[in-house]
This record gives C-alpha cells, structure tokens and sequence, in this order.
C-alpha cells in the first residue's frame, strides 16, 4: 500500500552527466529521450518537455521541464499490507 506520495507541480530540471557518450549512443540516448528521463521518466507531451544535448566531449545535459498544474508523482512511501494495518 502506499502510505504517501511525493507530488510536485511544476519542474524544470536539468542534469549534467561527467561521463561521455560515443556517438551511437548520443544517438540512441536523442532517439529515446521523448520516452522520459531519469530522475522522472515522463514521456514529452502536454504538459512535459525532454530534452538532451551533448557537448563536444560526449557529456549529456539532460532537461526535463513539466508545466505547473500537472502534478507528478515523484516517489512512494510503499508498505506492505500488514504493517500498513498496522501490524508487525
């Protein structure tokens, strides 16, 4: 059961990566961005935006941005059902 929920309304985030992708996977990384991103995993659409980028090195800068009034769950605080009840 979830016992509580981490939401967020409105995200803009960007995370840079220190390792360096070769070119195939700079490609397959640009081909399967618009499926989500980590640490959100949001496919683009509506109210989301991916995007990924490389520098001359082949380190990625990863952006995800979600339009305040389309909340999103982050996390879950997740229990099995008998300590949910209460029980041990």
């Amino acid at each position: 059961m979830a016992a509580s929920l981490a939401v967020v309304d409105g995200v803009d985030a960007t995370i840079t990566s220190g390792a360096a992708f070769n070119a195939a996977d700079q490609q397959a990384i640009r081909a399967r961005a618009p499926l989500g991103l980590w640490p959100f995993y949001a496919p683009s659409g509506g109210a989301v935006a991916n995007e990924v980028s490389f520098d001359a090195s082949g380190r990625m800068t990863a952006r995800t941005t979600i339009r305040r009034g389309s909340p999103v769950v982050l996390g879950a605080n997740v229990l099995g059902i008998s300590r949910y009840l209460g029980g041990g």
